[in-house]
């Protein structure tokens, strides 16, 4: 077939229109088992690709906590513990250091991972839970972080006063 200059043109338009839209689009979840499939919503920050970390929360079921004084974020998921290093592009899983593409970025109170991560780190890292397919992530469902029990031990009492507090006057026995 020949298309000629204009249509060669309009094709190579909507070829670079198609990558952009892939590159750029949203991420869609899809679970190994019936779990409704779930969207990681991307977006441009400096022209790269970058999702909020909230999104594994509620894609993943996955535990965030920062500790601003060490400028770590730690992210529990799947049983695993990743540690970032805000406005670094290092992060730490099971004592193995890996780079990202880009640094965590904070925008609002929020932080932002580069998109590249699900592909490149977590589908090898975590790759018996989460594989990639083009720009969609198939994954087992995710686990349910939430408690159902807690046991209270009252420990110490009586003579045993258990832990003092550093100003000598409080005792483990009279807390619990």
């Amino acid at each position: 077939m020949i298309y000629g200059r204009d249509g060669m043109r309009k094709l190579f338009v909507l070829f670079i229109l198609m990558i952009s839209f892939s590159i750029f689009a949203d991420i869609i979840v899809e679970y190994t088992d019936n779990t409704p499939q779930e969207i990681i919503k991307t977006t441009q920050i400096e022209g790269k690709t970058y999702f909020n970390i909230a999104e594994l929360n509620k894609v993943f079921q996955a535990k965030i906590s920062s500790d601003i004084i060490d400028q770590r974020l730690t992210l529990q998921i799947y049983n695993q513990t990743i540690i970032f290093l805000i406005h670094s592009d290092y992060l730490t899983i099971n004592n193995k250091i890996y780079q990202l593409s880009s640094e965590i970025k904070i925008l609002n109170g929020n932080y932002y991972l580069p998109a590249t991560i699900l592909k490149n780190i977590f589908s090898v890292v975590l790759s018996d839970k989460i594989q990639t397919n083009g720009n969609n992530i198939i994954a087992s469902p995710p686990f349910e972080n939430i408690i159902k029990t807690i046991i209270l031990d009252p420990g110490h009492g009586g003579k045993d006063p258990g832990a003092i507090g550093s100003s000598g006057k409080i005792y483990e026995k009279d807390i619990t």
